[in-house]
């Protein structure tokens, strides 16, 4: 293909119009060699500019009376000019040769570059007429713009992996327009020691220089030593530090023009006001609104407009609407910008109302309403008011807009038609990534994991991922239960470039919590204070879980301890890992600290926080906590909270008052309640009621076989052999297998697993060595095995064997072994721990003396010095 644009050489140049330009207003020459100083100049700004090539090319391309700064200024314009102009021709052929079919992302990145590159040669004539008139204020400013069209118009097709036919002319023409605005040292040393006696216009070029080199400071004091600012440069200044994200400088330089006496006019308001919007404070934002009516621009619904999106980024929705109320004239603007208040601001239903009284005052929404309003029907799931918008939006020509495609795309996954959502998604003309992982989290959340993980798979080939993306799909393997594929794809993420945020880590701390993992817990832990998300409550609170699941409460509470502020969610964590950890006390005590914080419980709250009490046998306790959530904190007890009382009552022997309480329940007992109750009855030797309570267990949850079991143990207890041998006979009618026990127990990098009677292990005649001589050891301090826990019809030696290979005794005795200088072994196991396991390893901890801590699926046991923390009652 034919180049149609200048030489690299010659391109680089348009970086001296810039530098000329400045120059001009600060000095003039006649020299002859005005183009070699020049040059010489500007390389010492830039060393990437040759010199001899800018002199060959100025002296090529320049006429015989280009001899000052002004001449070669105005030729330097001419040249930005023809260089934006090849590129839109360039552009023009690409989409006129047929390369390209309609509709495709290519055609669409290459119609919007062309709209670039035709807005800067505008620009630049704009700039070139500026300068005839000897406005050089306002064509340095005009001339530094679009600076990053090239990169614009590149960063379209990488979005989506797709192969730019622009990239060698867009590299060469981001050069000279970057350069040209990025490095304007030259003209910015020269003139400066003329700052004191340049009038105001020439002075404001150097505030936009030295904001262009990062010199915030000197921009500041430049301003400052103009003795009467017109409100255009106030202007000017306010919406630079904002843009350069300083709005807080905004802000105070607004307040330090009426300390010097200067009216603001609308424009200074508006400017200062999108600046109240980016630094989301309420207090300045107040301040701006009683200046807009102060002085007069209450009715100026650009200004409404401006104060509403401020008041959002504030999250006061009550000043939001308040402004808009009061507005005489509201435009498309208005309306949508109330509407997307009352969403962002967690409002949504609000936000629908706004939108359809929009249509009721005859005002016609546009793109951006609508892809601002689709998010309330996500969060509502309201699936009926999304179709009826998309209808709208067809209707009206938006169904090839990015942003409404990338909304519609997201509230069909969140009203789970996830088919839907791949219609929109695979009609759109491009695709941004912001679409592509809306689909990709439509398929994890409608438990289409296979789906979710090919898209992922595909999108890796070709589409530019980012962080979202691999959030959406560690997020998609924890909702799908892929907790290992979660741990892959954060190893993946890193290995990638990619860094984990917050959203990450919250996803990715329950997977540790799951498999146990405190090592892996520990890694992650490390990460957040790396990158210092310590003050990120999600990620903080999540720690506080992670570390209270993988059986190290010490850790949580430390974590809980530093956290800068806490909220509801990081009190209720706390909470319930000290109940199921079984310290009550410290659960009522976390309960009062919380009040006295100024926090409300909620239903959460008073689980914890009766948990904690069965756990310790806070019997009294509980009672006066139960009986408070309603007088005293307006939160009624569900079936969950009664449950829990059952087992506060069960748990201390008190049995016959568990079973009134489930009989005067005002709701249905649930299989908790009963569950409790058959439980204790185990721990208590009450064989009648236990039978009552399997009953009603039989009949809410028939195919759960730990209910069979219990009763049978029970029965097998008490002696009552043809009562157990119906038991089993019903479970075999029914089809219920007994769940295989299995406990585990994490050493180095690996998951050591056992079963009864395991003999897998690399380390079997060790550990079963090591039983033999501790369960000597342990006869002899007076241990005696609990033969009423095996089943078996054998004699009482062989169950005495029999009970040496259960799952817990084999895992406990390879953390023995592979102790490794730790004090502290943890074990889990998927079933209750059996009482002959119990009664055992509190014999072990005492003559090993390490702490054991077994988590069972009711609790954790903390074995220390022969005791457990459960009181020998779970």
């Amino acid at each position: 293909m034919k180049k149609l644009f200048l030489n690299p050489v010659s391109l680089c140049l348009i970086l001296i119009s810039s530098y000329l330009l400045f120059l001009f207003q600060c000095a003039s020459s006649d020299s002859s060699s005005i183009i070699h100083d020049s040059c010489t100049k500007a390389v010492q700004v830039d060393p990437n500019i040759n010199t001899d090539f800018c002199v060959a090319f100025l002296e090529a391309a320049s006429k015989p009376e280009v001899t000052t700064l002004e001449q070669l200024t105005g030729l330097s314009l001419d040249l930005g000019k023809t260089n934006a102009t090849n590129m839109e021709s360039l552009v023009s052929q690409l989409l006129k040769s047929g390369k390209y079919a309609n509709g495709s992302y290519e055609m669409a990145c290459l119609k919007d570059c062309d709209e670039l590159y035709s807005d800067a040669i505008s620009n630049l004539e704009d700039a070139h007429s500026s300068f005839n008139k000897k406005d050089l204020a306002s064509a340095a400013i005009i001339v530094s713009a679009g600076l990053d069209d090239a990169t614009t118009c590149e960063d379209q097709f990488g979005e989506q992996g797709a192969t730019s036919p622009l990239t060698e002319e867009n590299h060469l023409y981001f050069q000279c327009r970057y350069l040209t605005a990025q490095i304007p040292g030259l003209e910015y040393i020269y003139c400066l020691n003329l700052a004191k006696v340049a009038p105001s216009h020439q002075t404001l070029n150097l505030i936009k220089a030295s904001f262009n080199v990062g010199d915030f400071r000197r921009a500041r004091q430049l301003f400052d030593n103009i003795s009467d600012p017109n409100p255009t440069i106030c202007a000017i200044l306010i919406s630079a530090f904002t843009k350069h994200g300083l709005p807080n400088e905004s802000i105070d330089l607004y307040a330090s023009l009426q300390t010097r006496g200067i009216k603001p006019d609308k424009v200074v308001l508006l400017a200062v006001a999108k600046a109240c919007a980016a630094s989301g404070d309420v207090f300045r934002t107040k301040k701006v609104h009683d200046d807009v009516v102060r002085y007069g621009f209450q009715s100026d619904f650009v200004l409404g407009n401006a104060l509403i999106h401020a008041y959002a980024k504030c999250k006061r929705v009550e000043d939001a609407r308040q402004v808009f109320d009061e507005m005489s004239t509201r435009d498309v603007v208005s309306w949508t910008s109330m509407s997307s208040c009352y969403v962002n601001c967690g409002l949504p239903r609000q936000g629908l109302a706004v939108f359809r009284d929009m249509g009721l005052n005859g005002v016609k929404p546009n793109s951006m309403t609508v892809s601002t309003v689709l998010p309330a029907c996500s969060e509502l799931k309201d699936l009926k008011s999304g179709r009826e918008i998309h209808g709208f939006a067809v209707r009206h020509g938006m169904e090839d807009n990015v942003f409404v495609c990338s909304a519609l795309v997201h509230m069909y996954a969140r009203c789970l038609s996830v088919t839907q959502a791949r219609l929109v998604f695979d009609r759109m003309p491009y695709r941004d990534i912001v679409s592509w992982n809306s689909v990709l989290t439509a398929y994890f959340m409608n438990k289409e994991y296979e789906n979710g993980l090919a898209l992922f798979f595909h999108m890796s080939k070709g589409v530019k991922m980012d962080e979202a993306t691999w959030n959406a799909v560690i997020g998609g393997c924890m909702e799908n239960g892929q907790t290992e594929q979660a741990l892959e794809m954060l190893r993946r993420m890193q290995d990638m470039g990619f860094k984990p945020n917050q959203i990450t880590i919250s996803s990715i701390l329950p997977a540790c919590s799951i498999l146990e993992s405190l090592r892996m817990g520990k890694e992650v832990h490390c990460y957040v204070f790396r990158h210092w998300l310590i003050g990120d409550l999600t990620s903080m609170t999540a720690l506080v879980y992670m570390y209270s699941k993988c059986g190290d409460l010490n850790l949580s509470q430390s974590v809980f301890d530093m956290m800068p502020r806490k909220d509801v969610v990081a009190w209720n964590t706390m909470i319930i890992a000290n109940a199921i950890h079984g310290n009550g006390e410290e659960v009522l005590l976390l309960f009062q600290n919380m009040l006295k914080s100024g926090f409300k419980p909620n239903s959460v709250t008073f689980t914890g926080i009766l948990s904690g009490c069965s756990h310790s046998r806070l019997v009294e306790e509980g009672l006066k906590i139960f009986n408070s959530m309603g007088r005293d904190h307006l939160v009624e007890p569900d079936a969950n909270h009664y449950s829990c009382m059952v087992d506060v009552f069960s748990r201390s022997g008190r049995l016959e008052e568990a079973y009134e309480f489930i009989q005067r329940m005002p709701v249905e007992p649930t299989a908790s309640a009963w569950g409790a109750l058959l439980g204790a009855c185990r721990v208590h030797k009450n064989v009648e009621l236990a039978k009552i309570a399997a009953k009603k267990l039989f009949e809410i949850e028939p195919n759960n076989p730990g209910n069979y079991v219990l009763l049978f143990n029970i029965l097998v207890t008490a002696k009552l052999w043809s009562e157990a041998s119906e038991t089993r006979r019903l479970m075999k009618e029914r089809g219920i297998s007994k769940m295989p026990g299995c406990s585990w127990l994490h050493v180095g990098n690996r998951v050591h697993s056992f079963v009864v009677g395991d003999k897998s292990s690399v380390q079997n005649d060790k550990i079963y060595q090591f039983l033999d001589e501790l369960g000597e050891k342990m006869r002899l301090a007076g241990y005696k095995p609990d033969t009423d826990y095996v089943l078996q019809d054998v004699d009482q030696e062989e169950k005495a064997e029999s009970l040496c290979n259960h799952s817990e005794k084999l895992a406990v005795a390879f953390g023995i072994l592979n102790l490794n200088g730790q004090s502290t072994i943890r074990v889990f196991k998927n079933l209750r721990i059996c009482g002959d396991c119990h009664n055992g390893i509190k014999y072990m901890s005492k003559i090993v003396g390490v702490t054991i801590i077994v988590r069972d699926s009711l609790r954790f046991h903390h074995f220390r010095n022969g005791n457990c923390s459960c009181q020998d009652l779970w």
